[in-house]
């Protein structure tokens, strides 16, 4: 026995319909409104950056900051403060600040350290004018800089140290009297020995020449290094400063 189908009339028809309808339309909206408040709340990913100096390569920052295509940090969840304690950690700088653009730029001004010295005793290690102790790793191409050499005090100046304000001054004085382009080397090792007499300070001199100074005199030493190699032609040479208001010298084979 067929079971008759239930009858309705076209006005109920009619209401049935556009209650479906405003039903559809409602969840339609609601997750428009759903995903733009997400989409909200989560951000533009942080996809430019746009580096205000010059001389570091983009993926430099990308690694340095935990950046990655394939997982992009939000802009309003990227922190400003990790990101300059992360820089900082690099020793490279003088200067860095980070600046967040909307909607997905980040912009990073910075000035690096200028290098006033190789450290002999690490390779990629510089000295910077403050006194900074930075490695620039291959950053950089090879530049024409003299070298400080500290030998058993190597140990205790490692990457973001400062070389002592004694020596710095040192370093900085020897530099501004012969010139950065004339010094080679300037041997530290021995300017702190336990004994008096064995405190040195040795420059070596692209010119062959080597000046013996010590760490207290040697402004007025230098001095007297001046007034000798004018009056001696022969080279290159030795000259020992160490004892005072005497100078020896001898030539090297």
């Amino acid at each position: 026995m067929n079971r008759a189908s239930p009858s309705y009339s076209w006005k109920k028809v009619l209401l049935i319909l556009a209650f479906s309808s405003l039903i559809v339309s409602g969840v339609g909206e609601g997750s428009l409104f759903f995903y733009r408040r997400v989409v909200s709340k989560k951000g533009a990913p942080l996809e430019v950056l746009v580096q205000d100096g010059v001389g570091l390569p983009l993926p430099f920052f990308t690694e340095v900051l935990g950046l990655s295509v394939d997982r992009p940090t939000p802009l309003n969840q990227f922190s400003v403060d990790n990101a300059l304690r992360c820089l900082a950690s690099t020793h490279l700088f003088s200067e860095v600040e980070l600046k967040k653009i909307k909607p997905n730029v980040l912009l990073i001004h910075y000035k690096l350290r200028e290098p006033i010295a190789k450290l002999g005793d690490y390779s990629h290690t510089e000295i910077g004018n403050q006194g900074v102790i930075f490695s620039s790793g291959s950053l950089f191409p090879p530049k024409e800089l003299p070298e400080v050499y500290l030998g058993e005090l190597a140990p205790l100046h490692p990457v973001g140290s400062r070389l002592s304000a004694p020596h710095l001054r040192l370093v900085h004085d020897i530099l501004a009297f012969l010139g950065s382009e004339s010094v080679l080397r300037i041997d530290l090792s021995s300017a702190e020995a336990a004994s008096a007499g064995d405190r040195q300070v040795v420059v070596s001199l692209k010119s062959g020449n080597v000046i013996r100074l010590t760490p207290k005199n040697y402004a007025q030493e230098l001095r007297c290094y001046s007034i000798l190699t004018e009056q001696i032609d022969r080279g290159p040479i030795v000259v020992d400063l160490r004892v005072p208001e005497v100078a020896y010298f001898y030539e090297l084979s």
